[in-house]
């Protein structure tokens, strides 16, 4: 499952996965998000998988990567916060994948989010909570 919430003002899409996440549920956020008629292609993201149980396969998460890179559905700089430890192995299989697109570097702490994106994430991820799942 996921919320999110795009900050036009910000020029920032926040995103919070939880619950067990396979393959289909990341492409349905990013799919939810990229038709979002708030949503720009342009602006900087956070995603925030603290929350989530990752149950993707190296080979699953190419697909993720194929799908970015086709679809062109980012440019801006996307931070991905998570504590887990298949999360940090697949998000240097995801950098890598995707650095000639757009940069989406791995952080563990928000105040790190914060800093690569030149913004205060914390009162955005708190504003999240209040949103329904999707």
């Amino acid at each position: 499952m996921f919320k999110y919430k795009i900050f036009p003002d910000q020029t920032l899409v926040v995103v919070k996965v939880f619950g067990k996440t396979k393959v289909a549920d990341v492409l349905s956020w990013i799919n939810t998000v990229a038709k979002d008629q708030n949503y720009q292609k342009e602006y900087d993201g956070i995603v925030d998988y603290r929350d989530a149980e990752i149950e993707i396969t190296p080979e699953e998460f190419l697909q993720i990567i194929l799908f970015i890179k086709s679809q062109k559905v980012a440019e801006g700089k996307w931070v991905n916060l998570t504590e887990r430890p298949i999360a940090t192995a697949l998000a240097a299989i995801y950098k890598e994948g995707v650095k000639d697109q757009h940069e989406s570097p791995f952080v563990t702490f928000v105040s790190e989010a914060s800093t690569l994106l030149n913004r205060n994430i914390e009162p955005l991820l708190q504003e999240l909570e209040n949103e329904n799942a999707v």
